[in-house]
Parts: C-alpha cells; sequence; structure tokens
C-alpha cells in the first residue's frame, strides 16, 4: 500500500487547489490584496509576488475570465436584447411612452440593421495620383512640371477622362 503524500494538494474540477479558487473569487483586479484575502502568508512583497505568480498560471487565469465572463453576461445586453428591447419600446401604444422615445427606439433600432446610409463626399486632388503614376513610369521632371501647369486648364470631364484611362 502507497501512503499518501501529505504535502499533495486537493484540486477542485478546475484544476485549482482551494487556495487558488479563493485568490480567484476575491481577485478583483489587485491581486497582493486577492493572496493575502485568500490565505497566503507573507509581507507585502511577497504577497504581490504570489499574485503575479498566480496570474501567470493559466488554470487560475482560464477561471479568472470565465468569471468575468459570466459577470458580464448578466449585465451586458447583446445585440439581439438591445434590438428586443427597442422593437417593443416602438411598439408601445399607451400613454406610458412618448412619441419621441418611440421615434428614437425605431431610429436605434434602423441604425442596428443599418438601414440607414450616410452619403460621404470626398473631395481630393487628382493631380496628386496622376503625379505618382507618371513618376513611377519614369517620366522627366521638366515634363512632369509642364504637364502639371496643363493640369490647371483641365476641367472636370477632361480630369475624369484622364482618371478612367489610367
Amino acid at each position: 500500500m502507497i501512503p499518501k503524500n501529505p504535502t499533495t494538494k486537493k484540486k477542485n474540477k478546475k484544476g485549482l487547489t482551494t487556495k487558488q479558487q479563493r485568490f480567484v473569487d476575491f481577485y478583483d483586479g489587485n491581486a497582493t490584496d486577492a493572496a493575502r484575502k485568500a490565505g497566503y502568508k507573507g509581507n507585502a512583497n511577497q504577497l504581490h509576488a504570489i499574485g503575479a505568480q498566480n496570474l501567470q498560471k493559466l488554470t487560475i487565469k482560464e477561471a479568472i475570465d470565465a468569471r468575468e465572463k459570466k459577470r458580464n453576461k448578466k449585465n451586458i445586453a447583446d445585440r439581439e436584447e438591445r434590438q428586443g428591447f427597442w422593437t417593443d419600446v416602438m411598439n408601445m401604444n399607451d400613454n406610458t411612452v412618448q412619441m419621441r422615445d418611440r421615434l428614437k427606439a425605431s431610429e436605434l433600432l434602423g441604425k442596428s440593421q443599418a438601414d440607414f446610409t450616410e452619403k460621404v463626399k470626398v473631395d481630393s486632388e487628382l493631380t496628386l495620383n496622376i503625379i505618382k503614376r507618371y513618376a513611377l513610369a519614369g517620366g522627366d521632371i521638366q515634363e512632369l512640371n509642364d504637364d502639371q501647369d496643363d493640369m490647371n486648364q483641365i476641367d472636370d470631364n477632361e480630369a475624369k477622362a484622364i482618371s478612367d484611362s489610367i
């Protein structure tokens, strides 16, 4: 019969010892404080080191991440919940919701589903593209300057034709 090793620590189903699980439970961004509350012994520097070491352990990090994910899931509405809420507000016909609130809910719902598009006017210098392409093609600088002077005389239709041909 093999005697049990008294230094072997029991681990839970997540692979954490009791102290490690307590560390996870107490961790709120301050590893030193969590180590002290979990029952680790030592001065502030030692507890800081223990907390830092614990945060490096994959099983502890995964347990903290899982806890935070579960905690945040309860507090943060996902897209479907927001859309359902806005739909409910938009469809309320009683006197508890004002028309402006219903319209705002309708607007937010439309934006979340990309029903609206905004037109953005982009204005740029066509000559920059021509200069870059001309220079890359090995054009002469003097010719480039002469061409640039000529470009100032080009109307919009000619500029579009030049742009399309490039």
